[in-house]
């Protein structure tokens, strides 16, 4: 949304409320621009299922709740959410920074530090109350993300890092100013793109390194699944398409019709319900549906493999025994 109201709050800040009608028609067409990019998906979330809340942002709220209630480090998440938003213009990592990220993190802010003390003008003025409405905006969107969710995820990353990103190369071109200064210092800028851009892919960076585990993990799970009996997966992206059997997912991201019994803490209720006989995961993903369960889902390990990176090591292959 913050993104998306980046036309309603430009205009806002370029009008001058003497310019009136003018004003008014420039701000009215920015504000239709946002609702024309909006409603759309709001309009086919609830032609899909019947509500306009994304059920990703409910189930991570309900999620986030759940740890809250058990003791959880919410000040710490909050921290590791705020921390990652400035940190999202120069990585995918959100929590531990690497030496090269915590160099760029730096050396951005000291740049749009430098140029809200030294320059002046009323263009500059302008962009630093832009600058300053949308980084706000990302703060608190992320504040209240960390407070309420329950994860922080590279990609959630974008916005934020954008703004930081503006932000530092509109305070570079200030301070540089035109000429053969701006000039040079516009090849430097460009030189170390391609240095960062080519180091990155030579050696890219993987987050997720267990993923190839994952794959290469299907076709020994699937040979102790008999035909016809259906799956269930808290993570079940990799399964569900590069698999040949019915895969159900079991977080709610995806599956509005496990939502209500996740709402009333019924989770192994559905389990029985949507006639799911084998669940595959990785260990630590049980323990989150446990907060939202009145009893142990009644599992029999029946295979596993290693997962490279992955906390608790394993991903493993369960049988449901009978739900009652």
């Amino acid at each position: 949304m913050v993104a998306l109201a980046f036309p309603v709050v430009a205009t806002a800040l370029g009008t001058s409320a003497r310019e009136g009608a003018r004003a008014a028609a420039r701000l009215a067409g920015a504000g239709l621009a946002l609702v024309l990019a909006v409603v759309p998906w709001w309009v086919f979330s609830y032609a899909t299922v019947g509500t306009l809340a994304q059920d990703s942002a409910v189930m991570k709220i309900l999620w986030g709740r759940a740890q809250a209630g058990t003791g959880a480090p919410l000040v710490a998440r909050i921290n590791d959410v705020v921390h990652g938003a400035i940190a999202g213009a120069v990585s995918y990592l959100s929590g531990d920074l690497s030496p090269l990220t915590a160099t760029w993190e730096a050396a951005g802010l000291v740049l749009v530090t430098v140029a809200v003390v030294r320059v002046h003008g009323a263009s500059v003025r302008r962009l630093r109350r832009l600058l300053g409405v949308l980084g706000l905006g990302v703060l608190l969107v992320f504040i209240a993300y960390g407070w309420g969710a329950a994860d922080l995820q590279s990609w959630y990353l974008g916005l934020p890092g954008l703004v930081v990103f503006l932000a530092a190369m509109a305070s570079l071109a200030r301070l540089a100013g035109r000429g053969a200064r701006g000039f040079g210092l516009g090849i430097a800028v460009a030189a170390i793109a391609v240095v960062l851009g080519l180091r990155f892919w030579s050696a890219p960076f993987v987050p997720f390194p267990w993923q190839r585990d994952v794959l290469a993990s299907l076709p020994a799970f699937e040979a102790r699944v008999p035909a016809g009996a259906r799956m269930g997966a808290f993570n079940a992206g990799i399964p569900a398409f590069f698999g040949s059997r019915a895969v159900v997912n079991l977080d709610g991201l995806v599956n509005h019709a496990v939502l209500p019994y996740w709402r009333e803490r019924r989770f192994p209720d559905y389990v029985r319900d949507a006639h799911i006989a084998y669940v595959v995961d990785e260990e630590g993903a049980l323990g989150r549906a446990r907060l939202f369960s009145p009893r142990d889902l009644p599992l029999r390990e029946v295979g596993s493999v290693t997962l490279t990176g992955w906390t608790t090591g394993r991903r493993v292959l369960w049988k449901v025994e009978e739900v009652r």
